[in-house]
């Protein structure tokens, strides 16, 4: 039977729901700083996730907005946003998501290798560590940020390094993610992936039918998860050993 050896875990809705209440709020204290009459709410914030990455999610915007704008303009604009979003995690500590602390120490208690893989850069996953994943740090090998790899999520990229700098078999391997791009990346890369969906997404199956599982959250013996995709776990929460289950 295949052992379960590493876990990689997205970071931004899926450790913490970091996208709409750190993320949307820096870009926004940022477009403010430099005078642009820029607001992104939650429903157009939700559509440009569907870019990975903070900088394309700007060129994006304005490029379907047909706003003039020079490159390096684009540029400042992300690294105040960067900025702002460190700001913002020193003056507030963003709760993890249900069931993910319990789940990161049980991991670390099983000596599962546990990895970083996200779109974020590393500054900003750096501000993450020192605030809410600060008790967490010792758990986690390492992690892989937009600067490690050419091509971001939905490319596999990310997670074929992780299978590199891990030494890690894709068998023996299990992906937690949030989104679709998320989703996409982790299979082509040919990991299994269970999908943890952000409480401010809407559930639709078709999204995400190739995931292994989807929940709405990890959960806790005291609120248990609710499976949407994939077998259910007898505890009723995503565990040690419903991961290696999944694996097996």
């Amino acid at each position: 039977m295949t052992q379960l050896k590493g876990v990689f875990w997205d970071v931004d809705g899926t450790l913490a729901d970091t996208e709409m209440h750190v993320h949307r709020k820096a870009f926004n204290k940022a477009f403010s700083y430099f005078g642009l009459k820029w607001y992104w709410g939650e429903d157009l914030y939700e559509k440009l996730l569907d870019i990975a990455g903070g900088l394309n999610r700007i060129a994006f915007y304005i490029k379907q907005k047909n706003i003039d704008i020079d490159k390096n303009k684009i540029k400042a604009i992300h690294s105040k946003k960067q900025l702002f979003y460190q700001q913002i995690l020193k003056d507030e500590i963003i709760p993890l998501r249900p069931g993910v602390g319990r789940l990161i120490k049980e991991l670390a208690d099983h000596n599962i290798s546990q990895w970083i893989v996200t779109t974020s850069g590393r500054k900003a996953i750096d501000a993450l560590f020192v605030s809410s994943l600060a008790k967490y740090l010792y758990c986690f090998k390492g992690s892989i940020t937009y600067e490690d790899v050419l091509n971001h999520k939905p490319k596999p990229d990310a997670y074929l390094k992780a299978l590199s700098m891990s030494k890690l078999s894709k068998n023996e391997c299990i992906v937690i993610e949030d989104s679709e791009i998320g989703l996409m990346s982790a299979k082509a890369a040919n990991l299994k992936c269970i999908i943890t969906i952000s409480p401010w997404k809407k559930v639709d199956r078709t999204n995400f039918e190739s995931a292994d599982c989807v929940v709405n959250n990890l959960g806790e013996s005291s609120s248990n998860s609710k499976f949407i995709i994939g077998p259910a776990s007898k505890e009723g929460f995503i565990n040690f050993s419903y991961l290696q289950k999944i694996i097996s």
